[in-house]
């Protein structure tokens, strides 16, 4: 049930009227837009705070717990068992679909995270406009599923646990909180310590960039590499510090920082990998990525 409190008395209840009565104990509650929002198991009721009437059910998602949620300028950033998902209170985007199964070629994804050590948090920075969902994992690692809004690109980062119980799960599971500091950073709390996640906005660490798996619309069929290129440039003048990979069949084709004649010309799918080393950030500036391929017809 929710109770609504008398005008400018937040301490004062008419317990007898001014309440809603919902078909289930929500797990979360957030106001947007004018609006308030219950989230339950797999529903989500879009209340009128005046009247305390339901305006719309919102079938589909639900929400773990009040710290799976973020309000920003295009609406609630919320999460469940099944994803990640937005909603500006009229309309539903499951935009967690690209990471419900694997996100990288280690098999990292949403379905993989030991959801039962606590609820996920949610994060919002508007200095760096992402969206960043840490969530628990096994081995004393966790990750935080990071969603750029602009580009509505997702990257994965790995974040160290800051407290374990020595077999890598959470030492007091559903503890942990997040807050977003004036400057963006983005701080997570934990029992007995705290990590923050993005404190410095000019500072870059090494990272892997890995493509999705391309199957180039068979699957099954072998095609010959003849050459990739990589659209890249430095920002101030100086050399291309990251290194481009190319992935054929599982097995590293090419190494080298211009892009050009893979080592390994015959498979049936191909990755790419791009390496940073964080010694000049923010300096290379990567638009595409050009793949010249033939099938062979016939040939398996």
């Amino acid at each position: 049930m929710i109770f609504k409190s008398k005008a400018f008395r937040f301490d004062v209840f008419n317990w007898s009227d001014s309440y809603l009565r919902l078909p289930e104990i929500p797990s979360a509650i957030t106001s947007y837009n004018g609006r308030l929002f219950a989230f339950g198991q797999s529903k989500i009721y879009r209340i009128d705070p005046e009247t305390l009437v339901v305006e719309e059910t919102i079938p589909g998602a639900g929400c773990f717990g009040q710290r799976s949620l973020c309000i920003t300028e295009l609406g609630i950033f919320f999460a469940d068992a099944n994803g990640i998902y937005l909603t500006d209170g009229q309309n539903l985007h499951h935009i967690g679909a690209a990471i419900r199964d694997t996100l990288d070629s280690n098999g990292v994804s949403w379905r993989q995270m030991r959801h039962n050590n606590g609820d996920p948090v949610l994060l919002y920075s508007p200095e760096l406009k992402q969206v960043h969902c840490i969530t628990y994992s096994s081995h004393g690692t966790s990750y935080s599923f990071c969603y750029h809004i602009p580009t509505k690109r997702w990257d994965i980062w790995s974040v160290p646990q800051v407290t374990n119980d020595g077999n890598g799960d959470p030492l007091y599971p559903g503890t942990s909180f997040g807050v977003v500091g004036k400057h963006g950073e983005m701080n997570w709390f934990q029992f007995d310590g705290a990590l923050r996640i993005a404190g410095d906005l000019g500072e870059r660490l090494p990272y892997v960039w890995k493509s999705k798996r391309f199957l180039l619309g068979a699957p099954t069929q072998l095609k010959r590499f003849y050459e990739f290129s990589v659209d890249a440039e430095s920002i101030n003048g100086d050399p291309i510090s990251s290194i481009y990979v190319m992935v054929v069949d599982g097995e590293a084709a090419s190494v080298n920082s211009g892009g050009r004649h893979p080592t390994k010309t015959y498979g049936k799918w191909c990755e790419f990998h791009i390496f940073g080393n964080g010694v000049t950030p923010g300096n290379d500036i990567i638009r595409n990525i050009t793949l010249l391929f033939r099938r062979m017809v016939g040939l398996r």
